[in-house]
């Protein structure tokens, strides 16, 4: 037992270890609902390029379909696994020669979250079809007009999220409202009028407003 702790806290496999557990722990909190996302709202305006990149990333290995939270958590648990085992085997015998041993590491590190990726993308791949399908159930035209639920704690012209019951898991949707003064808080109910592709989110009304 004492092994195992010494490994995975040992360098590189602490840093897949500790992605791990934060993956762990956002699920837990997910699971007893008491986690909120507003402190997290990212504007679309933000870093395109290291999005874009990610969302490449994602493509290249056929994961796009995929929830984000869920592909990192599979990405980190297989990554871990790599660089648990490539420590053992091959960085472990090492520890005497420090320039060995660390330069094995940074091998390690680069290795692992390769096969992280790949062991996803090899994992979800009989499921892609079917994503496919469900993801395309439903297209931004489709729910022009219909209702959200705002979960964040406001919704202005520069943030704001909101759910959207699609008759499967939902949708998390980033939502604005030019309105200042709409009143829109956690529990609303508003109305989608418009998409804008440009940033990714679409635009509201209150729905007590109206009817």
């Amino acid at each position: 037992m004492m092994l195992f702790l010494e490994t995975i806290f040992a360098f590189p496999v602490v840093i897949y270890t500790t992605l791990l557990l934060l993956c762990i722990i956002f699920w837990l909190i997910g699971a007893i609902d008491i986690f909120q996302l507003d402190s997290l709202d990212i504007s679309p305006e933000g870093d395109v390029g290291s999005l874009n990149a990610l969302g490449g990333i994602l493509l290249k290995f056929k994961l796009h379909e995929i929830p984000f939270t869920v592909v990192a958590t599979f990405v980190a648990l297989f990554a871990w696994l790599a660089s648990y085992l490539i420590f053992r085997m091959l960085q472990m015998p090492m520890k005497d020669v420090a320039l060995l041993y660390y330069g094995v590491g940074l091998a390690n590190v680069l290795a692992s979250g390769v096969v992280g990726l790949v062991a996803t993308s090899i994992f979800f791949r009989p499921f892609n079809k079917w994503l496919s399908k469900l993801n395309k159930a439903v297209t931004h035209k489709d729910i022009l007009g219909e209702v959200v639920i705002v979960r964040s704690s406001i919704v202005n012209a520069e943030k704001g999220e909101a759910t959207y019951e699609d008759g499967g898991a939902g949708m998390i949707l980033q939502v604005r409202c030019l309105n200042e003064n709409n009143q829109l808080t956690r529990g609303s109910e508003a109305i989608i009028i418009k998409y804008h592709s440009a940033n990714h989110h679409y635009e509201v009304i209150p729905k007590k407003k109206y009817f």
